[in-house]
């Protein structure tokens, strides 16, 4: 089994506890198509490039586009919107600006300006703790904010017009619409 591969089949085993239990494939597809053209509400823009780096370090670009060519964190940005309530909104975007102060306690300065092997490494281990455990119950705050970013940059990855299409190879509309196609009579034939 190739390394995507894995990700998607782990990543809808994940997916279960980032969205609401009424939330299946369908509305999905349609929360990813909603998040692609609305503006950002929740995360600020030094946040959405953090969940974007992120997102490409879980999901990086190789013979087919990464989460960024996905843009996950507008995704990301939409389930923080409509689907996270208070207090776990509050505790994500903690955990995002805990990456940013663990990288300028061990790097000298914010996530973003780290060299890729440091944020490869802090990455990593942030991984590494989350799956540590079994449970978000037995999960502190970072850990279930990973897990949750995780679910959401696979869920959103999938879910894209980049993800279905180039890396599934589905056609999220599959066929063809004949929007102007002439109208019969009942019983006419054709």
């Amino acid at each position: 089994m190739d390394r995507r591969r894995a990700l998607h089949v782990l990543g809808t085993g994940t997916l279960a506890g980032a969205v609401s239990a009424a939330a299946a494939p369908a509305p999905l597809l349609a929360l990813a198509e909603r998040a692609r053209t609305r503006a950002f509400s929740v995360l600020s823009p030094a946040r959405a490039a953090l969940v974007a780096e992120l997102g490409e370090l879980i999901l990086p670009a190789s013979d087919t586009p990464g989460a960024r060519a996905a843009e996950v964190e507008r995704f990301v940005d939409l389930m923080l919107a409509e689907q996270v309530e208070e207090p776990a909104r509050a505790e994500f975007l903690a955990f995002l600006d805990g990456v940013d102060a663990e990288s300028g306690r061990r790097f000298g300065g914010p996530f973003l300006g780290a060299t890729p092997a440091e944020r490869f490494t802090l990455s990593g281990e942030r991984d590494a703790a989350a799956f540590a455990v079994a449970t978000d119950a037995e999960a502190g705050p970072d850990a279930r904010g990973w897990r949750r970013l995780k679910s959401w940059v696979l869920a959103g990855y999938y879910t894209s017009k980049v993800g279905s299409e180039q890396e599934l190879r589905r056609r999220i509309i599959p066929g063809s619409f004949d929007g102007c196609a002439p109208l019969r009579p009942r019983g006419e034939e054709p």
